[in-house]
């Protein structure tokens, strides 16, 4: 597990519950297209080479949506060299389901490659996953945002800063040493706006206000996720900071509509929306709510009562979300960077 946390898995329920409509989909579907122009750029590059290329996907989760960075780089590929081989490589932590993620291989291929291989690897993407100058592009979605550390302290503000900033600069170093000259790293993450900070994004403030509705009896601390949403100008910092040799292809932070709340303004429906996101909260927290209920009641983290305690957690949760469902309005910031060797 290259010696990690249960923090930075990437929440495969999150990514089981993915299909077209889930806001990870949304996101997939806006680096889709830069990864293969990239492919296609490499490829014709290197028409005169005979060795495979390479494409590694960090944070890749085990659902319908892990293959689909991986083989838009592997189409670019087949566009300009119908022959030439492909390795795609899956990293994401063992609590994923790696049976499932082998039966999702056969799906959501995209077009007919030559010869593609893939893998999957049970590794963290702060560790170094392949060789010195292996890969030709890196690919990263809704994963980066996530902290290595166990539930974080409200009262320590700067010293998660710090080892968000730490993790991110460690993260680009490895990441530059496993890319050959003119690979790529393609990735999104969750961001924010310059004088925010994570309560301003809809998901987190319903599982803090959730947390302090839930622990009033026990005096717990308020539930906070190792989660740190970077500006646009933290991302950047150590390219133009620390002399990191990439070159800046794409560097964007987009506002982005939740489709539940879309559809909600659409029909009002406000039952469903609850429901809709309330599952979509629950599939990527579900982990971290669980260690923080079973702490807070003092109770073993995998007991039948835990299983209640998190059940009735996230039926707070909607509720909340029922009496008040602009004030849990998914309408985040998102980060998409690409990055040129």
């Amino acid at each position: 597990t290259g010696g990690v946390g249960m923090s930075l898995q990437t929440d495969s329920l999150a990514h089981r519950a993915s299909d077209s409509v889930l806001p990870q989909s949304k996101d997939i579907q806006r680096l889709a297209p830069i990864v293969r122009a990239e492919a296609e750029r490499i490829a014709a590059g290197a028409i005169a080479e005979s060795r495979p290329l390479v494409c590694v996907d960090k944070g890749s989760g085990d659902g319908p949506n892990m293959s689909r960075l991986t083989n838009a780089f592997a189409d670019g590929v087949c566009a300009v060299s119908p022959k030439r081989q492909t390795w795609l490589l899956h990293s994401d932590l063992p609590a994923c389901n790696f049976s499932r993620m082998a039966r999702t291989q056969g799906c959501d291929t995209g077009d007919q490659v030559a010869a593609k291989f893939s893998a999957m690897v049970s590794s963290s993407f702060l560790d170094q996953q392949v060789p010195h100058e292996f890969a030709d592009a890196i690919v990263s979605n809704c994963a980066l945002h996530w902290i290595d550390c166990e539930i974080p302290h409200q009262q320590d503000v700067d010293g998660f800063k710090r080892m968000a900033a730490e993790q991110w600069e460690q993260f680009l170093r490895i990441s530059h040493a496993e890319l050959r000259s003119g690979g790529v790293l393609v990735l999104s993450m969750l961001g924010r706006s310059n004088g925010t900070d994570s309560s301003d994004h809809g998901p987190l403030r319903l599982l803090a206000d959730t947390s302090r509705r839930f622990s009033r009896e026990y005096g717990s601390q308020v539930l906070q996720l190792p989660v740190y949403p970077r500006t646009l100008s933290e991302v950047l910092q150590p390219v133009h900071d620390f002399g990191l040799p990439f070159q800046v292809i794409h560097a964007v932070a987009e506002s982005c509509d939740c489709p539940f709340w879309k559809q909600f303004l659409e029909d009002s429906d406000v039952s469903k929306y609850a429901a809709d996101f309330g599952h979509f909260v629950r599939g990527f927290s579900e982990r971290h709510v669980r260690q923080w209920v079973a702490k807070t009641c003092t109770l073993p983290a995998n007991s039948v009562e835990v299983d209640f305690a998190v059940s009735e957690f996230y039926h707070l949760a909607e509720l909340q979300v029922t009496k008040d469902p602009p004030k849990y309005a998914l309408l985040k910031k998102r980060i998409v960077l690409a990055l040129r060797k």
